[in-house]
């Protein structure tokens, strides 16, 4: 995993400099959450103003390892500055019965992102690049949940799930409906050799417009209540 961050972290194919999210997640990480592309404005504000605070993060022994340490503080003051009302953070936490930011600092959640540089292009081809990588490592281990939002659903479902057989999906809301007939199977899907539920979702904003075809119907609602099931009875 820590090659995988390297790569991440280095790369240079777009005009922004990539944003890792900050997790605590091991191998042992039983749920990946994917959101689409990172806020640059809101990681750096917060970041910085947790620089500031770096005593609350790391006792004295760690502060004279300075890797160590950095980490922590990214890691344990990212998930504290996410829970602003209203961001997508708190919008997410919020639809998985909050739990969400426990999860990240237990280490059984591994977010990240389908693009990884602010106002870069939604086309995939990061998702190509890195996203593949994270997700295949971790299939490997113990994942049991891939929850993905917005375009990352699409994505997934299209170039990692989708066998020859069937058609791509046009956008998101296509990928739901054909998640939610998947109910008879418990939603579990194939992928990178492993099964895994699978639970693509609109963009955590609610301001997706192909929303509109689907977020009044009661399937959704039902099936959206099995996201929160996972995180009310079998969590922890």
């Amino acid at each position: 995993m820590q090659e995988i961050k390297k790569l991440i972290s280095v790369c240079n194919d777009c005009c922004c400099k990539p944003v890792l999210l900050f997790t605590n997640a091991t191998k042992k990480a039983k749920i990946m959450i994917i959101t689409e592309q990172p806020n640059a404005h809101f990681m750096l504000e917060d970041l910085n103003k947790c620089y500031k605070e770096w005593e609350k993060y790391c006792n004295r022994k760690e502060r004279n390892d300075y890797e160590k340490c950095e980490e922590k503080i990214k890691s344990n003051c990212c998930i504290r500055r996410w829970e602003k009302k209203n961001s997508s953070p708190w919008r997410i936490n919020k639809l998985l019965n909050k739990r969400f930011f426990n999860g990240l600092e237990v280490g059984l959640i591994y977010w990240t992102h389908f693009v990884k540089c602010p106002r870069a292009k939604l086309d995939g081809y990061c998702a190509k690049k890195h996203l593949n990588k994270e997700i295949e490592y971790f299939a490997e281990k113990e994942l049991k949940y891939v929850i993905a939002f917005g375009k990352s659903g699409l994505y997934v479902y299209n170039e990692i799930i989708k066998t020859q057989e069937q058609e791509k999906a046009k956008n998101i809301t296509d990928v739901i409906n054909r998640m939610i007939k998947e109910k008879k199977n418990d939603y579990k899907i194939k992928i990178f050799n492993k099964k895994v539920i699978f639970f693509p979702l609109f963009h955590p904003s609610g301001r997706n417009p192909s929303a509109n075809k689907i977020k009044n119907i009661d399937e959704y609602d039902k099936y959206k209540k099995e996201v929160e099931k996972i995180f009310k009875e079998r969590l922890y």
